[in-house]
């Protein structure tokens, strides 16, 4: 496994309402970094995000999932939060894992930024200058 200094990793959650597209965008960023060779199927329960038989039965989301893809030469690690309000501790859960991994780069210097992104449809959103 590759190493990985500290101001190469990316942690984030995808978050939103339910429905919204949260598990495709975490199959489509899988499959463009080659982790995958297609995408999953929300209706086969064949999804990288939703692997426990309760998700694939009721075909939504009920835990938050841990991802991790290299990007840019970047490890972009983050997590698929479940959307409905069910389910709020899941994805509240992965946004505590996300702000305390930042903990010791924000001590050290490392981490320039915490963003929080909205609103993503909008055309003034760049993804690839997210990243940098």
């Amino acid at each position: 496994m590759k190493l990985y200094p500290s101001e190469d990793i990316r942690n984030f959650a995808i978050a939103a309402h339910a429905s919204s597209g949260k598990m495709m965008l975490a199959e489509s960023m899988e499959a463009d970094a080659s982790v995958i060779n297609r995408l999953g199927s929300i209706e086969l329960g064949t999804t990288m995000s939703d692997y426990h038989d309760a998700e694939k039965e009721r075909q939504i989301s009920i835990k938050a999932t841990p991802l991790c893809v290299e990007f840019g030469g970047k490890k972009l690690i983050f997590f698929d939060a479940a959307g409905y309000l069910d389910f709020m501790a899941e994805a509240l859960g992965a946004m505590q894992h996300v702000w305390s991994s930042t903990g010791e780069r924000r001590r050290s210097g490392h981490l320039k930024s915490l963003r929080l992104i909205t609103r993503t449809r909008r055309a003034a959103c760049d993804g690839d200058e997210r990243v940098g």
